[in-house]
């Protein structure tokens, strides 16, 4: 084995060592905040959906069914497993005044066949006679 140090080597003068390892975290911290501000930029993200597309995929968009809107959905609010869904467009305040409505609705309609089976004596005649 050759106990010779190596030429190839420089010698190390104290020091510089750290000096090293400062400049390269700075770079790496100046290079990832440029990616970072690239990334984020709005005005940046514009100019890079504005490039131009090719003809075919253009008309291959174009050409694309219309979306169709999403219908509007209202959850009961003492029934959180039944969703009632309304035509697009449909305002959340129409939604709610009909979900109540028809809630009421049930509620009568419950009430009313509680009451003739409780009371079948008492019910009311079922028409003119």
């Amino acid at each position: 084995m050759n106990s010779k140090p190596s030429q190839n080597w420089a010698p190390e003068t104290p020091g510089q060592g750290w000096r090293a390892i400062v400049l390269q975290i700075g770079v790496a911290t100046l290079v990832s905040g440029a990616i970072a501000y690239v990334a984020t930029n709005p005005q940046q993200l514009a100019a890079t959906v504005a490039v131009p597309v090719a003809h075919a995929a253009t008309a291959e968009i174009l050409a694309a069914p219309p979306l169709q809107p999403e219908p509007v959905t209202f959850t009961n609010p003492f029934d959180a497993s039944e969703v009632f869904q309304f035509p697009s467009g449909t305002s959340e305040t129409e939604a709610r005044h009909s979900v109540a409505e028809l809630l009421l609705q049930r509620a009568r309609e419950r009430k009313d066949a509680w009451f003739k089976a409780r009371h079948p004596a008492h019910s009311p005649p079922s028409g003119p006679q």
